[in-house]
C-alpha cells in the first residue's frame, strides 16, 4: 500500500472502532455517510461521542456535518472530532464551525504484523490476559479511568462498559479488552478492535503509580503477539509523543499526523 491507502486505513479502523460495541446499544446512535461516522452514546463522553472523516473534506459534506455537530450542540453533549492536519480544507472549517483543537497532535502509525520487531518479555512479573469476566471489566474500568482528570469522564466511561457488558464478554465480539497484572495487582489495559484484515490497537493505559516499569510496553508486545495469531496482517494506532517511541521500538511507522478537534467551548456551563 502507498502512504495515503495506509492513511485511510488508520482513519477507517479508528471509525470501526468508535462504533464497534455502540452499534449494539439500541440507545446508542451511529450515522454513517460516504464522508464521515459519527457515534452519539448519548453520555457526556469525549471518549464515546466521535466524529471520524472517512474520506477527504469535500463541500457536500458541510451540511451534513453541520447538523451532526449541531445535535451533539443541542442535547449538550461533548464530542470529538479527529482528522489529518494536512487535510487544510476540513480543519480550517471544523475552526470556522467553532470546534477547538486539542493541545495535543497524535502520529497515526502503522505496521505490517509480519514484520514488526520481536522483543523479549520485559518483566516476568508482568502477566496479560482477556477481559472475560464482569470483575476483569470492572477492574478495566477502574485503571482506564486513572488517566482521565475529569470526573464526568470518567463516571461517562464507567457507565459505557457496564451497558454494554453483555457484549463485551462475548467471545466472538471483534472488540477484545485486556489487562495486564504486575506482582498481582491490575495496573494497565489495552484493547484491539479486529477490522477484516487489520487490527486497531487502542486504550494502551497504566497506573501512573507503575510507569517507568516496562508495563505499557510489556502490553503492547503481548497484544502484538495475539494479533499475529489472527487473520490480520497489520497493526494501526493513534500515539502521543509520551508514547511514540515505545511504538516505534516495535516497528511501527508514523503516517501521517491527527489532530482532534472539540465542541467545548460551544456547550454551556
Amino acid at each position: 500500500m502507498n502512504l495515503t491507502d495506509w492513511q485511510r486505513l488508520n482513519i477507517k479502523n479508528l471509525a470501526y472502532d468508535t462504533m464497534n460495541l455502540a452499534k449494539y446499544h439500541p440507545k446508542m446512535d451511529i450515522w454513517q455517510t460516504e464522508h464521515f461516522v459519527a457515534v452519539n452514546s448519548h453520555l457526556p463522553s469525549y471518549n464515546f461521542n466521535m466524529i471520524t472523516p472517512i474520506a477527504s473534506f469535500a463541500e457536500a459534506a458541510k451540511e451534513q456535518l453541520l447538523n451532526t455537530i449541531e445535535t451533539f450542540n443541542k442535547q449538550q453533549l461533548p464530542f470529538n472530532m479527529w482528522c489529518y492536519t494536512h487535510d487544510i480544507e476540513l480543519t480550517n472549517f471544523l475552526q470556522k464551525v467553532g470546534l477547538t483543537e486539542y493541545d495535543t497532535a497524535y502520529k497515526a502509525m502503522v505496521v505490517q504484523l509480519d514484520e514488526c520487531l520481536e522483543k523479549d518479555v520485559i518483566n516476568q512479573a508482568i502477566q496479560i490476559e482477556r477481559v472475560t469476566s464482569l470483575e476483569q471489566l470492572r477492574i478495566f474500568i477502574d485503571v482506564l479511568t486513572m488517566i482521565y482528570e475529569e470526573t464526568i469522564e470518567q463516571q461517562a466511561i464507567k457507565q459505557y462498559y457496564e451497558q454494554l457488558s453483555h457484549i463485551i464478554l462475548q467471545k466472538n465480539i471483534s472488540t477484545h479488552l485486556y489487562i495486564g497484572t504486575y506482582n498481582g495487582k491490575v495496573v494497565a489495559t489495552g484493547a484491539l478492535t479486529y477490522n477484516e484484515q487489520s487490527v486497531g490497537m487502542y486504550h494502551i493505559a497504566t497506573d501512573p503509580a507503575y510507569r517507568g516499569f516496562g508495563i505499557a510496553s510489556e502490553v503492547i508486545r503481548y497484544l502484538l503477539n495475539v494479533a499475529k495469531q489472527s487473520s490480520a496482517v497489520s497493526c494501526t494506532l493513534q500515539a502521543s509523543p509520551a508514547a511514540e517511541r515505545i511504538y516505534e521500538s516495535f516497528g511501527f511507522q508514523t503516517i501521517g499526523y491527527l489532530k482532534a478537534y472539540e465542541n467545548k467551548n460551544m456547550l454551556n456551563d
